[in-house]
């Protein structure tokens, strides 16, 4: 049914609500489906449900990797119908169409993860990692903090991001050198070479509950 779609049962989304009191970004995943309807997981908001109606507005993206690397896709709906049990889903209908994004559309949130880094051709050599912090991530790229010269535009590195469910292994390079907020030095602005679709799930759960605390704190 969804494969026309690149979306997948237990795939992460992001559940958007463009108008009300919960106006906003909520995580939520792809349950179920049937032939003609999408069973979403009922977004939450500090543990309790986000109140939807039948016919209420909504936008779902999500991200699926492609040939030609990956994608942000998205799609309006209008709620079908809604169930508790025997738990609380969202139930949308297929929609006739969805929207390709370009990658630039990644959901981008700031951080502050463990690092680990190598360049990509010392992958023979385990103890050729270096230390450095994650400031912000998206699925598609991070900006990483570390003094380290070799850290050039155009150079491909094997990273390895910490993050609270565990590590995630990628390759990345290099796009461009953003200047330090204190003046210090620069940091370097990554793009993900290589990254498997479930590592990319994994990081966007990290993003969207990670903007999810944002908002509450009101930091973003």
């Amino acid at each position: 049914m969804s494969n026309w779609m690149n979306l997948k049962i237990g795939q992460p989304v992001r559940f958007s609500i463009p108008a009300g009191v919960f106006q906003g970004n909520y995580m939520s995943r792809l349950e179920d489906e049937d032939e003609d309807t999408l069973f979403f997981a009922a977004p939450t908001a500090k543990s309790a449900l986000v109140p939807l109606h039948v016919g209420q507005r909504v936008q779902i993206y999500y991200v699926s990797d492609q040939p030609s690397g990956p994608a942000v896709y998205e799609f309006e709906a209008r709620v079908k119908g809604l169930k508790q049990e025997p738990v609380p889903l969202v139930l949308l209908p297929v929609p006739g169409s969805v929207t390709r994004k370009q990658q630039r559309a990644f959901v981008r949130v700031e951080c502050d993860l463990p690092v680990r880094f190598r360049p990509a051709d010392q992958e023979k050599h385990p103890f050729a990692y270096r230390n450095g912090r994650c400031l912000d991530l998206s699925g598609g790229g991070l900006v990483l903090s570390a003094s380290d010269p070799d850290l050039i535009p155009g150079s491909t590195w094997d990273v390895e991001l910490a993050l609270p469910e565990g590590k995630v292994a990628a390759r990345a390079k290099v796009v461009r050198l953003v200047p330090r907020k204190d003046k210090s030095g620069y940091n370097a602005a990554m793009r993900f070479v290589v990254l498997g679709e479930p590592l990319r799930d994994r990081i966007m759960r990290y993003v969207f509950a990670r903007q999810l605390e944002l908002r509450r704190r009101q930091l973003i």
